[in-house]
């Protein structure tokens, strides 16, 4: 148990039999259908976010308006206007709005990240990364209009992680995508890709590579390389 201070007070799932196998779980009591129920609980201190991308900015919304703190799952929103609603919804409502980009939080890449701060090995010139997933999509993601695809579902990692590293936002970018290994969705859902590469320049000069994949079978594989002027660092798996 990592945090003494924190239970795990409700669950809220569309599923009662998702939700029945939850409270069994973990010892979980207050089970709630609407997920209304349980921001409006006066119990409640702060929920985590873990439903679909599409829905993610209308629970936001309620439970900045309930004053209670939020940690998100990434990708924020599906659109750029909806993150800018719910940030602005968070500081009127004065609650911590976070996202949950763990890799920010890994032990190696905070390291990694001292270390680029000291300058250990000079200007950021490049950051070159990867994640691949091992998990097939879920079908709801299936369709962009929902999801936006594996460079939002995965590939937001990295771009975090490329921006933390260059200290810097893109600038131009270059993208291709296909669907190698979910061939079940081609029918329904032509636009879809499990696979996906990006070139990018920021707006200081530095570079940024980018591979996102998922379903790929063979396990859970990420990598994250930042080249310097002076030396390189390389942090994962």
């Amino acid at each position: 148990k990592m945090f003494e201070d924190v239970r795990v007070e409700a669950i809220s799932n569309r599923s009662p039999e998702a939700m029945q196998k939850l409270s069994a779980r973990f010892g979980i009591t207050k089970c709630f259908t609407d997920y209304r129920e349980l921001i409006a609980d006066p119990g409640i201190d702060g929920v985590i976010i873990a439903t679909p991308t599409g829905s993610h900015k209308e629970i936001v919304l309620e439970a900045a308006s309930c004053k209670k703190a939020v940690l998100c799952e990434k990708p924020m929103a599906s659109s750029y206007e909806d993150c800018i609603h719910m940030n602005e919804a968070a500081e009127k409502n004065g609650i911590p709005l976070v996202m949950a980009y763990i890799k920010r939080f890994d032990k190696n890449y905070l390291e990694a990240k001292k270390a680029v701060d000291r300058g250990e090995i000079g200007d950021v010139v490049c950051v070159r990364s990867h994640i691949r997933g091992p998990s097939r999509p879920r079908p709801w993601s299936y369709d962009l209009n929902n999801s936006k695809g594996v460079i939002n579902e995965v590939g937001s990692h990295d771009i975090d992680i490329m921006r933390w590293f260059t200290g810097s936002e893109m600038s131009r970018l270059y993208a291709v995508a296909g669907n190698y290994r979910c061939k079940d969705a081609e029918g329904e859902y032509p636009d879809f890709y499990d696979t996906v590469s990006l070139t990018a320049s920021f707006e200081n000069g530095s570079q940024g590579l980018l591979n996102a994949c998922a379903n790929v079978g063979y396990g859970y594989d990420t990598q994250t390389e930042i080249l310097g002027t002076k030396g390189c660092i390389v942090v994962g798996c």
